[in-house]
């Protein structure tokens, strides 16, 4: 058994770390390799770097900003962001990062086969942006609207015949709003039918509540950025990660 994971998130813009609210208004919170640096000495369980600069003004990758971050990392690190070939994700890998989230290129499966296949399918994870519609009952995925709600666990499936290793699902409505993490259908759906770990991102409030979110609905980790940016009582910007632990005791408490 894999042990369930925290995993922050750092979204960077440019060369520098920005909070989002839905992956919009940005906020500058810090340098990536500072930030790279205290993660690992809070030896948290996996970092997750996304770069969304290309979502914004489509720029060419930052391959100097992706080989610099991973001098700095000692912890297991993936990259996303801006790849759209295979030759992209071989640079990334060619750096030493751990595995790569792709987004865009969830589609093309046959892509993803040869990347599962050169690097190993425990390399390789896929972010499905999904949005809630108002009543939380049916989804959509941002990037892929053709693809229905009610195809979404099929289209996992054959995420997972292409050689996928990971599924992160992103409640994009819920980036960096700190209102809790949502249960759904698609969610119950999606632990049940795959053999892979899903990973829900968005809302988390706090280590408690991914702990208490974890023993509840068999998610495998939870990913996030507010609570690993801000420190509570008084959301003060101070970078932090629980003790192992404390996290221990948080996901024996929530069973």
């Amino acid at each position: 058994m894999i042990w369930p994971r925290l995993i922050p998130i750092l979204t960077i813009i440019t060369d520098s770390v920005q909070k989002t609210t839905q992956f919009q208004n940005p906020v500058y919170v810090g340098d990536p390799l500072n930030s790279v640096t205290l993660f690992s000495q809070l030896n948290a369980d996996e970092l997750i770097v996304l770069d969304i600069s290309r979502a914004h003004e489509r720029p060419p990758m930052d391959q100097e900003l992706i080989s610099r971050i991973i001098e700095h990392a000692n912890l297991p690190i993936g990259f996303g962001g801006g790849m759209r070939s295979l030759d992209d994700v071989k640079f990334v890998f060619d750096c030493g990062y751990d595995k790569v989230i792709i987004r865009t290129l969830a589609t093309d499966l046959v892509t993803l086969g040869k990347i599962a296949t050169h690097f190993g399918s425990q390399a390789l994870t896929i972010s499905l942006d999904i949005k809630y519609h108002p009543n939380g009952e049916h989804w959509s995925l941002i990037d892929h609207p053709e693809i229905a709600d009610g195809a979404v666990i099929d289209f996992a499936r054959k995420l997972v015949e292409a050689g996928v290793g990971e599924i992160v699902i992103q409640d994009v409505l819920r980036e960096g709003t700190r209102e809790g993490l949502r249960k759904s259908i698609l969610i119950d759906n999606l632990v049940e039918n795959l053999e892979i770990p899903v990973v829900l991102s968005g809302g988390c409030r706090s280590f408690t509540e991914a702990a208490e979110y974890i023993v509840d609905t068999r998610v495998h980790s939870i990913a996030g950025s507010q609570m690993f940016l801000y420190k509570q009582p008084r959301n003060a910007l101070l970078l932090n990660y629980p003790t192992r632990k404390a996290w221990i005791s948080s996901l024996s408490n929530g069973s």
